[in-house]
């Protein structure tokens, strides 16, 4: 047990020693520190004079009024009290600090087994989402029928459409998605949810071509994860940052028309 500090009444202490002078008092409380340093005293005369910090004169003659304070030779009651108490104290500590790291560690083990399930049931949930999409899916074949008789069949009656309907699919048909049929084909470009045939990737780079219409796809896949139906979000926004790139090439032009020698340019926008 680490013994750094020792508990000392100052009270108590100038209550006891009101009858020392400065050389006793000072003798006395260097032997109490190395008994609470070492767990109690030599008996050899020579080496309580050393702990005391006095000659062999000075010890003499101050041994007999010192001595009081001790028992049984140089036992003393008060210091091993006190050592008794700080030793319960910190096997305490221990045990409590023993206990707290085997909870800690338990809680790490637990923590690091429930994230590495979630991280590998991520990444399998990650390669069926990119595996699923852009792959043929195998069409149903005819069947041969047997030959019959033409029997007449009644003819479906044409429903009424509600304009909810009509409105349906006036959205479905301005609704700029690639169609199934492409879908199922192969995926020429691919970067997270964005996934475009060659058909599609092809319009992009005509609607857009002040892009790089790759690397902003890359830039925009995490943003259009996110949004409900990522083919439009993400045509809306190549849409906004043509627009853009189309007025930055128009302001460089027009700074270098008006830096031309004799230059009549004016700035459309203007």
């Amino acid at each position: 047990m680490a013994k750094a500090w020792m508990p000392l009444y100052v009270a108590d202490y100038l209550a006891a020693t009101t009858h020392l002078d400065a050389a006793e008092s000072g003798a006395y409380l260097h032997l109490i520190m190395h008994y609470w340093q070492h767990g109690g005293l030599p008996v050899q005369d020579r080496r309580l004079a050393h702990i005391a910090r006095m000659t062999s004169a000075q010890w003499e003659r101050a041994r007999p009024t010192i001595l009081e304070f001790f028992h049984d030779g140089w036992r003393h009651e008060r210091v091993e009290r006190e050592l008794r108490e700080a030793s319960v104290k910190y096997e305490r500590r221990v045990e409590a600090g023993r206990k707290g790291g085997n909870a800690k560690n338990a809680n790490r083990r637990s923590n690091g087994s429930a994230a590495s399930n979630a991280s590998e049931e991520c990444k399998r949930s990650a390669s069926k989402a990119l595996a699923a999409p852009c792959q043929p899916q195998p069409q149903p074949q005819p069947q041969s029928q047997p030959q019959t008789q033409p029997q007449t069949q009644p003819q479906p009656q044409p429903q009424p459409q509600s304009p909810d309907s009509s409105s349906r699919k006036e959205s479905n048909d301005q609704d700029p998605a690639p169609p199934r049929k492409d879908r199922r084909g192969l995926c020429a470009f691919e970067a997270g949810i964005i996934r475009l045939d060659a058909g599609n990737l092809e319009k992009w780079r005509q609607a857009f071509p002040n892009l790089s219409l790759e690397s902003e796809l890359i830039g925009l896949a995490a943003w259009a994860a996110q949004q409900t139906n990522w083919f439009i979000a993400v045509s809306g926004a190549l849409a906004k940052k043509q627009r853009e790139a189309v007025l930055a090439l128009e302001r460089i032009k027009a700074q270098a028309s008006l830096q031309a020698p004799g230059s009549t340019y004016v700035d459309p926008r203007l």
